[in-house]
């Protein structure tokens, strides 16, 4: 499954490989291009963000039929297993400007069942989210962080229209327009205190 980060990753990669100024062979563009993927998946790594995902459903005329937004921390979590595994993970705060859920106790559950994985795979169990997207667009924009971070990502998605017999077309039923903003760096750390009942202690 490729995770909407990595497509991230490679769509800031590409955007850094074409800014430079001197014409060049395809293996110094490669190499160019991995060098800048390798320095921005060191930096682009437990991070987190405001997201604010605006959902549009369309109707069979091409109106809007439903909205919603939702308002979310947006985490980049790198795995305790294997530092090049990024995941995304997201702790809704508001659906419509209405509070969702406790998110500092989602937060707190989150991250106790990461520190509780045995392996990356568990640990991509636990953040695992499916995405389906048929045309994308992405703006970037410059951060703190010293990398481009994503700003504005605009999803469509297409259902298919027309009479059964007849000729078919796509129709736009579902467009997802999320925004980031305020990109910071978290640390993670997990301490145990185990201790024995009163009056056990030996």
């Amino acid at each position: 499954m490729l995770h909407a980060t990595g497509a991230l990753i490679l769509l800031a990669a590409a955007v850094l490989a074409a800014q430079s100024q001197a014409p060049a062979g395809l293996d110094t563009v490669l190499q160019q291009a991995e060098g800048q993927r390798a320095a921005y998946v060191a930096t682009f790594r437990n991070v987190t963000a405001t997201e604010t995902r605006v959902t549009e459903v369309f109707d069979d005329r091409g109106r809007v039929e439903k909205q919603r937004t939702l308002v979310s921390n947006f985490l980049v979590y790198q795995s305790r297993f294997d530092p090049a595994v990024l995941s995304e993970y997201r702790i809704p705060l508001t659906v419509d400007g209405r509070p969702t859920g406790k998110p500092e106790q989602d937060a707190i559950k989150l991250f106790g069942r990461l520190a509780r994985a045995r392996s990356t795979a568990e640990e991509l169990g636990v953040l695992k989210e499916q995405n389906v997207v048929l045309r994308s667009d992405s703006e970037y924009a410059n951060s703190a962080l010293d990398i481009l971070v994503p700003r504005r990502v605009v999803s469509e998605y297409y259902r298919k229209s027309g009479k059964k017999n007849g000729p078919q077309s796509l129709r736009l039923a579902v467009r997802l327009t999320t925004t980031y903003a305020d990109f910071k760096r978290f640390d993670v750390s997990t301490v145990s205190d185990i201790r024995l009942p009163a009056g056990k202690e030996q």
